[in-house]
């Protein structure tokens, strides 16, 4: 099962398949996360998604995209996003993350080919369909990724290194005649739904309102559903207690506390409702899911 690890200010905790390297390639399937998708959330990481067999649903900043085999979703950095499932399709997809500290070492590039992208508020994604020019290259350097992601050692991390430039070549040439090279602040609508989520996230422990949900960010309860609705696609307390969930998944695999200690202490007042709402949420139970996933 894959789960989402979030930070407290709603930012991913990227799994990266070598910490010394900031990029993340692997080939996954949607069947493989709890309900058929992730949790909203967002990275510093642009990311790369390409369609392999069947098809998924994408959420990106509000808007909804659906992808088909053959297509790739290009995510910029710092986007609310969400991969869920398009019907009853599964999918198997290619999924890089890159951190744009990756190329940090070389100033030149990072001034003239990374900064200008990630800080373009304007800019939140690219979708190729499969019969784009550009998309068969940039499928090839995907699949290298991931191929050479598993084996990286001293005779493969050049290569490896080598991939993830041209990779990035192909984005920045996908997006260099309009490009402003100027800042533009973060748009405050998201920055507020951002406030929102880490407030949550602070204080999940405890019984939050939504009156307090909507008050951390200095809005009303209606602007607060609002923007929850539109960049988040789950009401707050629905957000609220998906990330509860995600929290006791956390203690279920890795502590000894009972099934009632876990309920209180990702801020659940009911056990009862904690079970169904997880059973709901996971196809089991929690004591099942212990039984299936507690680390040795």
């Amino acid at each position: 099962m894959i789960t989402t690890n979030i930070m407290n200010d709603f930012s991913e905790v990227v799994p990266y398949n070598n910490p010394a390297v900031p990029v993340y390639a692997q080939r996954n399937f949607l069947s493989d996360y709890a309900e058929r998708k992730s949790l909203c959330h967002w990275h510093d990481d642009v990311e790369f998604i390409g369609i392999l067999h069947g098809s998924m649903k994408q959420y990106v900043n509000g808007r909804t995209y659906t992808l088909t085999k053959g297509d790739i979703l290009i995510i910029s950095s710092r986007q609310f996003h969400q991969g869920y499932a398009n019907g009853d399709d599964d999918c198997e997809f290619f999924c890089i993350l890159i951190n744009p500290a990756v190329f940090k070492h070389n100033t030149a590039v990072f001034t003239d080919f990374v900064e200008p992208v990630i800080n373009n508020a304007s800019l939140d994604k690219i979708i190729l369909p499969a019969d784009d020019i550009h998309t068969s290259k940039i499928f090839t350097y995907m699949q290298e990724l991931v191929n050479l992601s598993p084996k990286k050692n001293k005779h493969t991390l050049l290569q490896y290194f080598g991939t993830v430039y041209f990779l990035w070549q192909e984005y920045f040439n996908l997006l260099k005649d309009d490009l402003d090279t100027n800042k533009i602040d973060a748009d405050m609508e998201i920055n507020t739904a951002k406030n929102m989520v880490s407030f949550i996230y602070e204080n999940y422990q405890e019984n939050i309102s939504l009156t307090q949900i909507a008050a951390s960010a200095g809005v009303c309860r209606n602007k607060c559903c609002q923007l929850f609705r539109k960049y988040i696609k789950q009401t707050p307390i629905d957000f609220l207690n998906s990330y509860r969930l995600e929290k006791s998944k956390y203690l279920l695999q890795n502590s000894s506390y009972t099934i009632t200690q876990i309920a209180f202490q990702c801020g659940f007042n009911s056990v009862s409702y904690y079970i169904e709402l997880f059973r709901r949420s996971n196809k089991c139970t929690p004591r099942q899911y212990r039984t299936n996933h507690q680390t040795k």
